[in-house]
Formats: structure tokens, C-alpha cells, sequence
């Protein structure tokens, strides 16, 4: 049996890797628009580095954690993150959601409110 799958995102290229010691699957073949593989997963230069799409790994489970980086080899880099966003005149950690607590009482209420009343529920 021949694969193919569409995408060289994480995703594509995680699929692939799972399924390459079937037996029954004879070869595999992702197919990429793009010119590198990584989809959202990629970062470009201009004067310095710019990362598109999910540049951490935030994964509890240490198996695949540990295979992700493996499959990496030498095209890694670990960095303490400390990312802040300037927000009504305070910084916050970024992303902010994860920092809710920090923001002025008046803007939790109204982050919180967007989440637990969100009017996108449904989209048939």
C-alpha cells in the first residue's frame, strides 16, 4: 500500500513517521506547497529571526516530547522564554491568557467574560 499525505506540517510529517514501520505500507510521500517542510512550524530572517506558528512545544507527554525533539537532531534551540506584552500601561507575560491574574481587575472580568459567553459556540 502506498500513502500519501498532504501536508508537511507537524502534523503531516508526525503522521508519517508513525506509520513508516507499518509492513503494509510500501512507501510514503507527503506533499508540501511550500518549498521547506514544517508548515506553520518555521521561522524566516529578515534582520533577525521571526518564528510562524508554534515555535515551543508544549507537550506533557514525555514520550512524544522526547521523540520530537530526537526527529530534530541538531535543528534545535532551547531558550528560557520571557516574552511580555505591554498592556494598559504593565507588562504581562506572554501569551496573556496564561497570565490573566496580572491584568487589572476591570479587563479580567471582561477577558473572562469573552471566554464563558463567547457567541461563536455554535457555527453550523
Amino acid at each position: 500500500m502506498n500513502i500519501c499525505i498532504l501536508g508537511g506540517g507537524l502534523s503531516g510529517v508526525s503522521l508519517a513517521y508513525f506509520l513508516q514501520d507499518n509492513p503494509q505500507i510500501k512507501r510514503i510521500d507527503i506533499l508540501e506547497k511550500n518549498k521547506n517542510m514544517g508548515g506553520l512550524c518555521h521561522s524566516f530572517k529578515k534582520s533577525i529571526y521571526y518564528d510562524i506558528g508554534p515555535c515551543i512545544l508544549f507537550l506533557k507527554d514525555k514520550e512524544i516530547l522526547n521523540i520530537m525533539i530526537g526527529l530534530l537532531g541538531e535543528n534545535k534551540n532551547r531558550l528560557r522564554r520571557s516574552n511580555k506584552i505591554f498592556y494598559k500601561r504593565r507588562f504581562v507575560k506572554y501569551p496573556f491568557e496564561n497570565e490573566l491574574f496580572a491584568l487589572l481587575e476591570k479587563s479580567i472580568d471582561y477577558y473572562l467574560n469573552i471566554f464563558l459567553y463567547n457567541t461563536y459556540e455554535k457555527i453550523n
